[in-house]
């Protein structure tokens, strides 16, 4: 395997007194970051220009958003693998990279790596009020700043971006979303972030302090509250690690929707599960036994009083699932309800020729949201139908009375592209499947007037 890409991305606004011993401390480490890109935050002084006479450095400005916006513009203009920050008046240790990704690698069940600060306070300036009163080592070595964090990019798509909302506080807010997600991230001994006192730091906006530390708190409560509409979110998943990790993050970023993701790994030879374990997703293994098994095991393990299905290659779009929640609240007498589904091509751009669909409403397993208590009525899909074993169980439903509901809007994104069934155009199966409920059909209404 090759080894992970990382991106060191660097905010700045006004910071030319400090930004060029920033970039050099990043470009003397011991294991190089293998792309720097700063956002110029609206900045009014040289720090643009001290940037772009770095060789190699990727410049972006912007009008001023605050840092939290900047941080969020970099990670999506960058293209490793791996994430770290840097703020612009703080320094980098030499071996910072080089411990934090050595970590990262031996430890895949691991999210993100925070490490321990030291603090450099320029002459004349006091100390901020968390650090006053204290041992000068002790305060530096004891703190775990969120800023010295290293992490992998797929854990930072699944938890999303900062709350550009808070200019204070906004890295602990991401620091308990992705606690909440289950996201293992661990915190070493070592020093991986000289960080500079200058007074003019917002580590010394007390006020601004407190306010962006209980909004975070508030958000975290916020989110507890919503488990009561957990949606569980199946993905069945054989041999698809290059693209599972987009499917999983689009299902984790649902909010405010309270979310779980079980992965039922169908038998894969291509170790997608390790591409999925820094996530904190639950994931179950199973003897190769075909998508409809998978799904079945992985409706059996659910928590929720709501299910998804969506397939390891497909994404869901964002704001999907309150939207189906919304639905379903506002009609009780719906077990399910479906949305439009899109595509998208991947791998060969002649499927695209052949597949030229706008958005339109289809009953796809993976465009519903069901009620858990629907699914488990009507009962399991058939493992022993080769194709066509969702339209199958959406007739058993309808032969119980059960009502499905549409709502406007596209809810899934499918990738087409040569290992699909239709684009194989691989219909085996549905004709059996329409013989077995025309038969099913016609035996009850026998029964019925017998």
């Amino acid at each position: 395997m090759r080894e992970a890409r990382c991106s060191l991305i660097v905010p700045v606004h006004n910071g030319s007194r400090w930004l060029s011993a920033a970039l050099r401390s990043a470009a003397e480490q011991s294991r190089p970051p293998d792309e720097i890109v700063v956002i110029d935050d609206g900045s009014t002084d040289d720090s643009a220009r001290i940037a772009e006479s770095v060789p190699g450095t990727i410049v972006i400005r912007q009008e001023n958003a605050g840092p939290a916006a900047a941080r969020n513009r970099g990670v999506a203009s960058s293209s490793g693998d791996l994430i770290a920050f840097l703020d612009a008046d703080d320094l980098l240790p030499r071996d910072k990279l080089r411990t934090q990704i050595s970590y990262l690698t031996d430890h895949p069940d691991v999210g993100g790596v925070l490490g321990r600060q030291e603090l450099i306070v320029e002459p004349g300036v006091n100390l901020p009020a968390w650090a006053s009163g204290g041992d000068l080592d002790f305060v530096a070595r004891g703190q775990i700043p969120p800023a010295s964090i290293v992490l992998h990019r797929r854990v930072w798509d699944a938890v999303g971006p900062l709350d550009t909302a808070l200019r204070v506080g906004e890295d602990t807010d991401w620091l308990l979303r992705a606690g909440d997600l289950g996201i293992k991230v661990v915190s070493l001994d070592d020093i991986v972030l000289i960080r500079r006192l200058h007074g003019a730091n917002l580590t010394y906006d007390d006020d601004g302090i407190r306010h962006g530390f209980t909004q975070a708190l508030k958000a975290r409560l916020n989110r507890k509250r919503a488990r009561s509409s957990l949606v569980s979110v199946v993905i069945p998943l054989h041999n698809q690690a290059d693209v599972v990790s987009e499917a999983v993050a689009s299902a984790l970023c649902q909010t405010p929707t309270a979310v779980e993701v079980v992965v039922v790994d169908d038998g894969s030879t291509d170790h997608g599960l390790a591409m999925l374990a820094p996530l904190g997703v639950r994931t179950i293994a199973q003897s190769h036994g075909g998508s409809s098994a998978a799904r079945n095991r992985g409706f059996a393990a659910t928590s929720g009083p709501f299910v998804a299905f969506l397939d390891a290659d497909d994404r869901m779009t964002a704001g999907r699932l309150s939207a189906q929640l919304a639905a379903l609240e506002q009609h009780p007498e719906w077990g399910g309800v479906y949305g439009d589904v899109t595509e998208f091509v991947s791998g060969d751009p002649v499927i695209g020729q052949r597949f030229p669909r706008a958005p339109r409403p289809a009953r796809l397993a993976g465009s519903f949201l069901f009620r858990a208590e629907t699914w488990a009525a009507v009962g399991p899909l058939g493992e022993d139908i080769p194709r066509g074993e969702f339209i199958d169980w959406m007739a058993r439903a309808e032969d119980l009375g059960v009502v499905f509901g549409h709502t406007p809007g596209v809810v899934l994104e499918r990738r087409l592209h040569p290992g699909n069934g239709g684009v194989r155009q691989d219909d085996a199966g549905y004709p059996r499947v329409l013989k077995d409920i025309l038969d099913r059909r016609r035996n009850a209404t026998a029964r019925g007037s017998g």
